[in-house]
C-alpha cells in the first residue's frame, strides 16, 4: 500500500462506515446518490443519518471526487479492500486503536498536571 493510499485510510477514511460508503461511491463512478440511495446500495445496514454525517466528513477532502487529489489513492484503497478485506481491515483497526491510546495519553497528561504541586511563593495566602 502506497503512503497516500494509508494516509487516506488513517486520517480521511477512518472509520469502517466510511470506507464501505466509499468503495460503494467508487463503484458507481462517484454519482450524485442520496444517503438512501447509497444505503440501498450499501452490503450493510446503515441509518442514513450515519451516512450523512460520514458524507459531511468526507466531502470536504475531496475523497469524493472522481478525479479529485485522493482519486490514485482511493483507487487503490478500493482495489486492495476488493482483494484482500482483511488486511484493510486490520490496517484500519490498528490505526482506530492508535488514535485511542495516542488520545488517551493525553488524557493522563492533562489529568497529571492538574495535580503538579508548585512550591509556595512569598505573598500566597497560605505562605
Amino acid at each position: 500500500m502506497s503512503a497516500t493510499a494509508r494516509k487516506l485510510l488513517t486520517e480521511i477514511v477512518d472509520s469502517f462506515e466510511k470506507l464501505e460508503i466509499l468503495v460503494h461511491l467508487h463503484g458507481v463512478g462517484f454519482a450524485p446518490r442520496t444517503a438512501a440511495e447509497i444505503a440501498k446500495g450499501l452490503a450493510l445496514s446503515l441509518p442514513e443519518d450515519e451516512i450523512d454525517q460520514c458524507l459531511r466528513a468526507m466531502r470536504p477532502t475531496g475523497v469524493l471526487e472522481p478525479t479529485g487529489p485522493w482519486s490514485a489513492a482511493v483507487a487503490e484503497l478500493v482495489e486492495m479492500y476488493r482483494r484482500d478485506r482483511i488486511e484493510v481491515l486490520n490496517l484500519l483497526t490498528k490505526s482506530a486503536l492508535e488514535r485511542v491510546r495516542k488520545e488517551t495519553a493525553q488524557q493522563a497528561r492533562m489529568f497529571a498536571d492538574a495535580f503538579v504541586l508548585r512550591p509556595k511563593k512569598k505573598g500566597d495566602p497560605d505562605a
